[in-house]
């Protein structure tokens, strides 16, 4: 994952998306053998790790500030009051200057590539922590897009807290900002464990829906 969300080109060889390790050794240009062959028949028996990384290739080429083609300075560049990359730690805006520090907020502004805008938490360390979140800016609130726990989700979550996030121990969680929708009404908390709960409630429309349904239900009971 770590690799797929950094700035550059990334670099898979051939048989990494089905778990070919090649039993460890990294220089077998110079042996005809099962250690640098390649088992495609392995792709058939799990394909789990395989559409696991091919979703994470979707998910970047959906958003351009993560593969940006100009190198980014850390500076607002396009006037919309937010640098094009800044670092974060447990505060926001903040971070540990300790060599032990193991955890590491980045927020990518899609300003200029016309795109959301993107936070990846990074917590390397043994022990789960909470980071203070950025502001996604007026009008606009954190969804959870994927994290280590369960992969790209098919739809993003809004988180309930917009102010903190607890990661769980050695994870990576990515949010990106959307627009406030103020028609509705469900919300979602995200948990350190990767659990979600969500509160249900009827949104805007199908209270519409309700209402006319009980009125022409009325009008039918007085015909009748």
């Amino acid at each position: 994952m770590r690799l797929l969300l950094a700035q550059g080109t990334p670099c898979l060889l051939s048989g990494d998306e089905f778990y070919n390790t090649q039993k460890g050794n990294n220089n077998v240009y110079c042996q005809d053998n099962a250690t640098g062959w390649l088992d495609w028949s392995r792709l058939k028996s799990d394909r789990g790790l395989f559409d696991y990384v091919k979703a994470l290739i979707t998910f970047r080429k959906n958003h351009p500030c993560l593969c940006q083609k100009e190198p980014l300075k850390g500076m607002d560049r396009t006037a919309c009051g937010m640098p094009d990359v800044s670092y974060h730690g447990e505060n926001a805006w903040q971070v540990k200057n300790e060599v032990s520090s193991r955890q590491l907020g980045v927020m990518y502004s899609g300003a200029g590539v016309g795109d959301c805008d993107c936070f990846v938490a990074y917590n390397m360390h043994w022990l789960p922590h909470s980071y203070a979140l950025p502001s996604p800016g007026k009008g606009k609130c954190w969804h959870l897009a994927l994290d280590t726990d369960r992969g790209v989700l098919s739809k993003s979550i809004k988180l309930e807290d917009q102010k903190r996030i607890e990661i769980r121990e050695r994870s990576i969680a990515v949010l990106i900002s959307c627009e406030e929708d103020k028609t509705e009404l469900r919300n979602t908390n995200f948990h350190s464990k990767g659990k979600t709960a969500e509160k249900k409630s009827v949104s805007e429309t199908e209270k519409t829906d309700i209402v006319t349904s009980d009125a022409e239900k009325e009008k039918k009971c007085r015909q009748e």
